[in-house]
């Protein structure tokens, strides 16, 4: 039987070839970064939008914001206002209860913005401007204008409550966090070492946000006291910690770091601290010190009465060793010769005023340097300001 197709079948699957061929070759001659075709009708070109301006003078915006720290309604204005009304008359802020609101208005002084700081998160606030309000030029609102705000969730932020905690090496609560909005924070400590302690308080006198310049300047620490942390300290703890606490309330927490080893060496640390999940340039830093060691001091013209005490039982302790330095980091003077104990004071001269002044610092070095020593009862009463401190007769 004859299987060659009929002519109609032939000329079908020919016309199929060449239209095969016919799209490869297209396809192929098509440049790589073309792009293709829409298809339909072309898009619609969006249109910026026109901002309107207000005519002569008028409230231009209504918000609320946080500024130098606090949560505050924030009014502007299309001109300067006249700084001698009596904004707390012409201006009124209601609750959603429809209470008034207590406090008093703020003018900057660009003159065309008010503030009201006296507000709480997460509330919704109604504020009545009188239409006697007016400009520099005389004009006024002529209206009474009314606008609802809501001020939303307070900004997280988390930051160290004191600086230079000295904690006892046992029975103590923690390094205090204050937080507000903040769930986690992850913190890293580092032990400033025994013969850096001088260089870390020439560069870092108190705590607060520090970015990477202060931190690890990578060689530019030009013309600046001190040494950075990363070449004076070691990293001996990192950790993430909850910090419990309720929506827009500040609350005050503990980082029990009486219960991690690695931090209960005496000593001086370092601790820096971030939000967890936030990538800031900055971050919170403050220093504190593991020690049972207390130190109470008194400034007089000529000397510096120090008393050292156990944080444990408040007993005078002996054998502490303590440095003077100067403005240089200069240690000032040397032990007597007979090396004599002392029971919990020491008076050390200092140089008259005028002169290079004096730093007292609390050194763990191998040097005990003071300048005068005396020994006291097992509970010494320090003097009065007015008395001058006692050392043992030349």
């Amino acid at each position: 039987m004859d299987q060659r197709p009929s002519a109609p079948s032939w000329r079908r699957l020919r016309i199929a070839l060449f239209v095969i061929m016919a799209t490869t070759l297209f396809a192929c001659s098509r440049p790589h970064d073309s792009v293709p075709a829409v298809q339909g009708k072309k898009p619609i070109a969006a249109e910026a939008s026109k901002a309107t301006q207000p005519v002569g003078f008028a409230l231009t915006a209504a918000r609320a914001e946080q500024y130098q720290g606090q949560l505050a309604l924030t009014l502007e204005f299309s001109q300067p206002l006249v700084g001698t009304q009596a904004f707390d008359t012409l201006l009124a802020v209601t609750d959603a209860k429809g209470a008034t609101v207590e406090g008093s208005w703020a003018l900057d002084e660009d003159a065309t913005t008010l503030r009201f700081p006296y507000v709480q998160a997460d509330q919704s606030y109604t504020l009545h401007i009188k239409g006697a309000l007016a400009a520099a030029d005389g004009k006024t609102l002529g209206s009474e204008v009314s606008r609802d705000v809501y001020t939303g969730p307070m900004e997280p932020a988390a930051a160290f409550a004191s600086q230079g905690n000295v904690l006892p090496a046992r029975e103590t609560r923690g390094l205090p966090i204050v937080s507000v909005n903040v769930k986690d924070v992850d913190v890293e400590f580092m032990r400033v070492r025994d013969n850096e302690v001088a260089n870390f308080f020439a560069a870092y006198q108190k705590n607060g946000k520090r970015s990477t310049y202060d931190l690890d300047p990578h060689g530019s620490w030009y013309n600046r006291s001190g040494e950075p942390i990363v070449q004076i300290a070691d990293s001996v703890y990192s950790n993430r910690f909850a910090l419990p606490g309720k929506d827009n309330e500040r609350t005050l927490n503990y980082l029990p770091i009486q219960n991690i080893s690695e931090l209960a060496k005496a000593g001086l640390y370092f601790a820096v601290m971030k939000r967890a999940g936030s990538f800031n340039d900055e971050f919170e830093t403050s220093f504190f010190f593991v020690s049972d060691i207390g130190l109470h001091t008194r400034a007089y013209k000529d000397a510096l009465f120090v008393h050292a005490a156990s944080l444990a039982s408040g007993e005078p302790l002996s054998g502490v060793e303590l440095s003077v330095l100067d403005a240089s980091l200069r240690v000032e003077g040397r032990p007597g010769a007979g090396g004599e104990e002392w029971q919990g004071c020491v008076a050390a001269p200092v140089q008259p005023a005028g002169t290079r002044p004096i730093r007292f610092r609390r050194l763990w070095s191998q040097a005990g340097l003071v300048r005068c020593l005396r020994l006291v009862r097992s509970r010494p009463v320090p003097p009065r300001r007015d008395d001058p401190p006692v050392c043992p007769a030349a």
